[in-house]
C-alpha cells in the first residue's frame, strides 16, 4: 500500500521432458526392452519486497535531539549523569564506531514521522531439476530401472528474515540436492514376486551473506577485539530499542549442512488364495555434518538506559539512538 509504485513480480517455470526407447542404429536397439525418460524444469524469479520502516534521521545521526520537545525529557551524559545542553551530544562525544553502525541504516525517503522509510529489497530464486530415468527388461522375470534426480535452488534475499527489510545486506542461499536409485523386480510366479532397492540421497546447504569473503564489515568498521571467518563477513545486527533490526540479520546464521543418507531394502510377496503375505528388511545410514556460525560479526541491542536521566524508569527511542552514538 505505501510503496510508489507496483513492485515487480517475475516468474517463469519451464522445461521439457523426453522419453522412448534406447536405440544405437548398427549397435543396440531396445525397442522392447530399454527405455528411457529425460526431464529438465527451471523456475527464474525476481520480485521485491514491500516493507516500511521508521530510520534515524539526519539529526539523529548527528546526535542532535533539540527537537523533542517532550516535559522531562533530556540526553545526559552517560558518565556524569549531567544533561547535554539543549539535547545535542557535543561532536567530541560521538564514537567514530557508532556513527558508522547508525549509517547501516538508509536514509529516510518519506515524510510520514512513524514510517519514514519505504522499501523494496529485492528478491532472486533460480532452480535447476534435471531427472534420467531408465528401464530395462534384463529377462521376461527381471527388471531394472534406475534413476537420478538434481535439485538445486539459489536463493538471494533481503537479510533481515523476520522484520523490516533494508538493502545492502542480503541472505544467499545455495543448495545441491541429489537423489539416486536402482530397483531390481523378479517374478519367480504370478504369485510370488521380490523387489529390491537400493537408494541414495545427499543434501547440501550454504548460506552465507552478500559480503562473504568480499568485505570485512568488522575490521572496516573499527570494531575490535575479534576476526570473523571470512565465509562469515556481513555487516553486524544492530538494534536500537524503538527501531527495527539493520545489517545482515541475527535470524540469518552462516551455516554449511550435509545430510546423507543410503538405503538397502528387500520387499518379498505372496499370494496365496485370499491371503497375502509380505516380508522384507530395510537397513539404512543416516549421517549429518553441520557448521554454524550465529551472530559472527556481533549483535548489538542499544536500550537507551545510559542516555537517560537517572533514576531511569522509562526510556525513548531517542535515547537507544544516543546510547548507540
Amino acid at each position: 500500500f505505501f510503496s510508489a509504485k507496483a513492485v515487480p513480480l517475475k516468474r517463469n517455470q519451464f522445461g521439457y521432458t523426453l522419453t522412448g526407447p534406447i536405440r544405437l542404429p548398427k549397435i543396440y536397439d531396445g525397442r522392447d526392452k530399454t527405455f528411457f525418460l529425460y526431464s529438465h524444469e527451471w523456475t527464474r524469479q525476481r520480485n521485491a519486497i514491500s516493507s516500511t520502516a521508521l530510520v534515524p534521521t539526519a539529526a539523529e545521526r548527528a546526535g542532535d535531539f533539540s527537537f523533542v520537545q517532550q516535559a522531562g525529557f533530556a540526553i545526559v551524559d552517560p558518565v556524569t549523569k549531567q544533561p547535554f545542553p539543549n539535547h545535542i551530544i557535543p561532536r567530541d562525544r560521538i564514537s567514530r564506531i557508532g556513527t558508522a553502525l547508525i549509517n547501516l541504516y538508509p536514509a529516510p525517503n518519506s515524510p510520514d514521522p512513524t514510517r519514514n522509510y519505504v522499501g523494496t529489497p529485492r528478491r532472486l530464486l533460480n532452480n535447476g531439476i534435471p531427472t534420467v530415468r531408465i528401464d530395462h527388461q534384463l529377462t521376461p522375470r527381471d527388471s531394472l530401472f534406475g534413476r537420478f534426480t538434481m535439485n538445486s535452488p539459489f536463493e538471494r534475499s533481503p537479510g533481515q528474515a523476520f522484520t523490516q527489510s533494508f538493502p545492502g545486506f542480503d541472505s544467499v542461499q545455495d543448495d545441491s540436492n541429489l537423489q539416486a536409485s536402482i530397483g531390481l523386480t523378479h517374478t519367480f510366479s504370478p504369485a510370488v514376486i521380490n523387489e529390491t532397492l537400493i537408494g541414495f540421497v545427499r543434501f547440501r546447504r550454504d548460506r552465507v551473506s552478500q559480503d562473504s569473503g568480499s568485505r570485512n564489515w568488522v575490521q572496516e568498521l573499527g570494531i575490535r577485539g575479534f576476526s570473523p571467518d571470512p565465509m562469515a563477513w556481513g555487516a553486524p545486527s544492530v538494534t536500537p530499542a524503538g527501531y527495527p533490526e539493520v545489517g545482515f540479520s541475527t535470524n540469518n546464521a552462516v551455516l554449511q549442512w550435509i545430510t546423507q543418507s543410503e538405503q538397502v531394502s528387500d520387499n518379498l510377496s505372496i499370494i496365496r488364495t485370499k491371503h497375502a503375505l509380505k516380508a522384507g528388511f530395510s537397513l539404512q545410514s543416516k549421517r549429518l555434518t553441520q557448521f554454524q556460525l550465529s551472530n559472527p560479526n556481533s549483535a548489538y541491542g542499544f536500550s537507551g538506559m545510559f542516555s537517560a536521566p537517572p533514576p531511569v524508569t522509562t526510556t525513548t527511542r531517542f535515547h537507544s539512538i544516543a546510547d548507540l552514538l
